[in-house]
């Protein structure tokens, strides 16, 4: 009996050890081995690469004055054909604030061949990332690994550093382009900070999702309050780890009669919804529908502008009105002058990159700021005209609930006569019946 129960032990203690193994990768920076490169990836016959393991963290932790966000990445992909190399352009979304913008560190690259049985890496470098600016507010680093050949493997880190507590990393475990074998996030958030998590996608997780909540100590300053002095010191703070686990997840492929393949990807995003230090008075942070409205007409990248008193625009306002009969007849007239003389260079833009007066000598603009023209141009012949953001079908639908102004990719005229809205689309005017009381936030998808 003893020599029973013993042995039933020894194999309930394999059973969870292989399942262990199985749980969680063992994977260390610059460990590839010939036999990794000679391995068949059978996962998709179609696939020009394969994603070997994608993984990463997101740690909250203590800054001089409070938290700070810590996202670590790495990433290791498998080159099967030529189709594949675009796999070795990698770019790094960077938040920017002013004078104030996330930090990329420890950024390392390489590539590994097979070149007469021994394993040869070539390393990316420092000299070939660049950094470039899409608008006031985010930058990207790029950087193309070296010396990509069919049935090469390309690995990648780096780490992000984040003052932007609202900026929690969201994650796509599935990929659009190529079969992922393998797709880890895990995030530690203290219970001072509250978010929400919002979730797409139909695979099925591999590990289930298990939080663990353990104390952890942070050392900084934070405001005492009205009329009091800051105070500095080390708080004890409960911290919920998430991790989430997905294996052989198919590359997903468009499909007819679908909007963006985006919507379908199994993916995972936050948004900060509150801040809650023990006995304080609870901080909000998750917007509302009135309250985005407020704060983006006072952006001066968004609706501001339109507040200005924009005289420039009176004389031609003035022209393209005389005559006319009607509201209507003023707001086709401004709007088929709008778009007979201007050019649209970006599709996809939620805010300006120069001032309106810029837009309208220049005569070109993205979408924001020919519509933000337009807008005014409607106001300024004391029509009732506001600015409407959206999200396009490539872009993806919005959460309905949460005013969660970074999903919108596009702004539109909302032209009101009477109890009826117009709508300018690409180049005609839509007509609606709707009761729209915060017209800048409302949120429909083009056709």
């Amino acid at each position: 009996m003893p020599f029973k129960v013993s042995l039933i032990a020894t194999i309930s203690c394999l059973l969870i050890l292989r399942a262990g193994a199985r749980d969680k990768l063992d994977v260390k920076y610059g460990k590839v081995s010939a036999d990794d490169l000679q391995r068949n990836y059978t996962i998709d016959t179609s696939a020009a690469a394969v994603v070997l393991f994608d993984i990463a963290s997101s740690e909250i932790e203590a800054d001089a004055d409070w938290f700070q966000l810590v996202f670590k990445r790495h990433c290791r992909i498998k080159i099967l054909n030529k189709n594949g190399y675009d796999a070795s352009n990698v770019s790094i979304p960077v938040y920017v604030d002013g004078m104030k913008e996330e930090r990329v560190s420890n950024l390392k690259g390489a590539t590994y061949n097979l070149v007469n049985g021994a394993v040869v890496s070539t390393s990316l470098e420092s000299k070939s990332v660049f950094t470039d600016k899409l608008d006031k507010k985010h930058s990207v680093k790029k950087f193309t690994l070296p010396n990509v050949k069919e049935g090469a493997i390309i690995e990648f880190s780096y780490t992000i550093t984040s003052d932007f507590l609202f900026n929690l990393q969201p994650w796509e475990f599935q990929s659009k382009d190529y079969p992922t074998m393998w797709s880890e996030y895990s995030v530690a958030i203290p219970s001072w900070l509250e978010y929400i998590t919002l979730r797409r996608g139909y695979e099925r997780e591999h590990v289930p999702n298990n939080p663990k909540t353990n104390m952890r100590s942070f050392n900084f300053r934070i405001d005492g309050g009205a009329g009091q002095a800051n105070e500095r010191a080390t708080y004890t703070i409960p911290v919920t780890t998430h991790r989430w686990v997905y294996k052989d997840l198919p590359m997903l492929k468009e499909e007819d009669f679908t909007t963006s393949i985006d919507n379908h990807l199994t993916a995972i995003r936050f948004q900060q919804s509150a801040i809650r230090i023990p006995e304080r008075p609870v901080h909000p942070v998750l917007s509302t529908w009135p309250k985005l409205y407020e704060d983006y007409m006072k952006e001066e990248a968004l609706g501001a502008c339109l507040k200005a008193n924009n005289n420039y625009l009176s004389d031609k306002v003035d022209e393209l009105v005389k005559g006319a009969g009607s509201n209507m007849e003023k707001a086709k007239r401004i709007y088929a002058f709008v778009r007979d003389n201007y050019t649209c260079t970006a599709h996809s833009a939620l805010s300006m990159q120069t001032s309106l007066r810029n837009v309208y000598t220049r005569k070109n603009g993205n979408v924001t700021e020919l519509n933000m023209l337009l807008t005014a141009m409607l106001n300024k012949a004391d029509l009732e005209a506001y600015p409407m953001i959206l999200s396009t079908r490539a872009n993806g639908t919005v959460y309905a609930f949460y005013p969660i102004i970074d999903m919108f990719n596009y702004t539109i005229c909302a032209f009101r006569d009477g109890e009826q809205y117009h709508y300018r689309m690409r180049v005609i005017l839509i007509s609606v019946s709707v009761n729209c009381r915060y017209p800048c936030t409302m949120a429909m998808r083009a056709s």
